[in-house]
């Protein structure tokens, strides 16, 4: 049987000791970080420092797992597919465990759902938003390989972006974005070269299900602080196996050269390098979709000499893997995956929404989301000594219902809080109000979105802030924002990032994330948008209420300044203005106060007319209407003011 290799090629190298930003003392800011992203062949992963942050601290409570689960006797696992000749196995995995997901909770029947994997291959990468309002699709933020940066997406042969590969380093952001969850029949996927681009007709930010949650599982490889291989972690495995005995399907990282055993039963051994095991990098994603206990470790015989001095795995047992190889791979599409692989990486479980599928007509439990982040963690994933937050400004498109906020998160047992400022004005200041608060707990590292008790509302125009402050430990407090390399040719990714719109609470003050740089794996990154996403639903007058407020004792930081500061009332310094000549010029203090983009003078009634923005001409003599649209800068409210216009005779006569 033909057996199908990847070929791997690393596309950037980062340095692999720690840089803190500041001298570790006892009264100083220390800083550090979890993981960081790397790009390697067809896969962007995560390397952690340290696998236990992915573990979850209480442990689950434990029931007997049975020898054997397989999701295809539950008849929760669509058919087997063919990626062809494009490097997309991590949109095929991924789409197969949305499907397990929607059939396991009775959304749809499993011979009537098929998701697009072409879609979120195109748009994964492709995912700069045309919207104008970045807030609907993350603007401008996008994923892209260094080399591909001057040709990128016009220029780009479509079999190539299709070839860029991916991981959950993309799919999490992405799908959290709301792209990429689009039936088949919208966006059809081509194994041959001759798929173009995704078409015109299939929006990136169309939305058949939702995304609810992914959940990171533990790493079944344990490894040192060097990266040694230390052996097969047997909690994790359990840790996968009772997600499938719960129905759902995992998303997992192997390698598919490298002493492989055959096409049926596959195994990698660990690779030698100098006196010391380390693990073997996963090029190719694939679905596990069950486990069986008694397949004997005889069967992995590997063709090659083992630098390991074993050939075959040292325990029994191995998970049931969907592969993307169609029909002709293993057994009909399927093959064993011995516990022991020592490329075994990244496992996740994705979950939808728990709506009735139909496709485009699908009901989602939002109508409407606010969000500046699209690249998800980005390229790395920090911790501070001392208290850290962050968070967005939105406004309120429409008038606005506030149900969950979206967190991702990169360590597991995190312990968290929310809450919701609201920007009120009180004559001439501006004053904020905590409208709601929760705690939260996380075991999983992955995304999650909270529900919040209380649900305030907005009305159109109404300034916002959403916030949310992670705690790790007594001594680290995750920032929870995009991180990016400054020099961005580097990194992979870009992010958009404005003024006075993502906030972070560092160093005892806040801080405008526009402007914060800091140093980690000893290269300089730069802060990105705060990762908290905002859900809920547009509604009518008669819902808008008042928000009740919530008291909160013990935090006097709980508010950035900026938010107070830079948000002050635009007013009118005239009610009337007496016309006294026939070109008018309309006085250059009218409007003061605010961030001010650009003001629009029109007037209502045939008494005079505006010319050239500037000038008043009257007309007939009597009295109009002058209204004045006020712009503001970026998230700054518009204003509309009305004042009267009095034409007296003389400015009929007058010049």
């Amino acid at each position: 049987m033909k057996k199908k290799i990847l070929s791997i090629a690393m596309c950037l190298v980062l340095a692999c000791s720690v840089i803190l930003s500041d001298a570790v003392t006892s009264n100083a800011q220390s800083e550090g970080a979890f993981n960081r992203v790397k790009f390697k062949g067809k896969r962007i992963v995560k390397e952690y420092q340290d696998n236990a942050y992915l573990k979850v601290r209480k442990k689950l409570k434990r029931f007997i797992l049975p020898p054997k689960v397989d999701l295809r006797d539950r008849n929760l696992v669509t058919n087997v597919k063919d990626q062809g000749v494009h490097g997309t196995c991590w949109t095929h995995a991924v789409m197969s465990c949305l499907e397990t997901s929607l059939i396991s909770q009775n959304c749809v029947r499993k011979d009537d759902v098929d998701l697009s994997e072409r879609h979120l291959a195109w748009y994964g990468h492709d995912s700069a938003s045309e919207l104008k309002d970045r807030t609907l699709a993350a603007g401008k933020d996008r994923f892209l390989m260094p080399r591909l940066e001057k040709v990128f997406p016009k220029m780009l042969p479509p079999r190539e972006l299709y070839d860029l590969g991916g991981s959950r380093a993309i799919t999490v952001p992405t799908l959290s974005r709301q792209y990429g969850i689009v039936d088949e029949s919208n966006c059809k996927y081509d194994p041959t070269a001759n798929m173009k681009a995704a078409p015109e007709s299939c929006k990136r930010s169309q939305m058949d299900a939702a995304l609810k949650s992914v959940k990171y599982l533990p790493e079944p490889i344990k490894v040192n602080g060097k990266g040694h291989y230390l052996g097969t972690d047997y909690d994790a495995i359990n840790a996968l196996k009772q997600q499938l005995a719960n129905c759902n399907a995992i998303s997992a990282g192997i390698s598919s050269f490298s002493g492989v055993s055959d096409d049926e039963f596959h195994y990698v051994k660990p690779d030698k390098k100098g006196n010391a095991l380390t693990q073997v990098e996963a090029n190719h994603e694939i679905t596990i979709v069950g486990y069986d206990d008694n397949i004997s470790k005889d069967k992995f015989d590997t063709e090659v000499d083992s630098p390991s001095g074993y050939q075959k795995p040292k325990n029994n047992g191995a998970f049931i893997v969907k592969n993307s190889y169609g029909t002709g791979f293993g057994r009909q599409g399927y093959m064993y995956l011995s516990y022991d692989d020592a490329s075994l990486s990244e496992p996740c479980v994705y979950e939808t929404e728990a709506n009735e599928y139909k496709k485009q007509d699908t009901k989602h439990d939002n109508s409407t989301i606010y969000q500046l982040d699209g690249i998800g963690i980005g390229a790395v994933y920090t911790w501070t000594s001392k208290k850290a937050k962050a968070g967005n400004v939105f406004v309120a498109r429409d008038n606005f219902k506030l149900k969950e906020l979206g967190l991702t998160t990169d360590v597991a047992n995190v312990d968290g809080k929310v809450y919701v400022i609201e920007c009120a004005d009180k004559g001439n200041k501006r004053s904020a109000n905590i409208v709601a608060y929760q705690n939260f707990k996380t075991k999983e590292a992955g995304f999650m979105r909270v529900k919040l008790d209380d649900q305030p509302v907005f009305a159109k125009g109404k300034k916002y802030m959403v916030v949310t402050e992670q705690k790790l430990n007594s001594n680290q407090w995750i920032q929870p924002v995009e991180m990016g390399l400054s020099k961005e040719k580097n990194s992979g990714m870009r992010m958009e990032v404005k003024p006075y719109e993502s906030f972070i609470f560092r160093n005892g003050k806040w801080q405008d994330c526009k402007n914060v740089t800091a140093k980690y794996f000893g290269e300089t990154h730069r802060f990105g948008n705060a990762l908290i996403k905002a859900y809920g639903d547009n509604i009518g007058e008669d819902e808008l209420k008042e928000n009740k407020t919530v008291d909160i004792e013990g935090d006097t930081n709980m508010v950035p300044p900026q938010f107070m500061k830079d948000y002050h009332v635009v007013k009118c310094t005239k009610k009337t203005i007496k016309v006294t000549k026939k070109k008018f010029r309309i006085p250059k203090k009218l409007i003061v106060g605010g961030k001010i983009a650009k003001i629009k003078y029109s007037i209502k009634g045939n008494k005079a007319k505006i010319v050239k923005n500037r000038f008043i001409i009257a007309k007939k003599k009597g009295t109009a209407t002058l209204i004045v649209t006020v712009i503001g800068k970026g998230h700054y409210k518009n204003y509309k003011f009305k004042i009267k216009l009095i034409i007296t005779k003389k400015a009929l006569k007058r010049r």
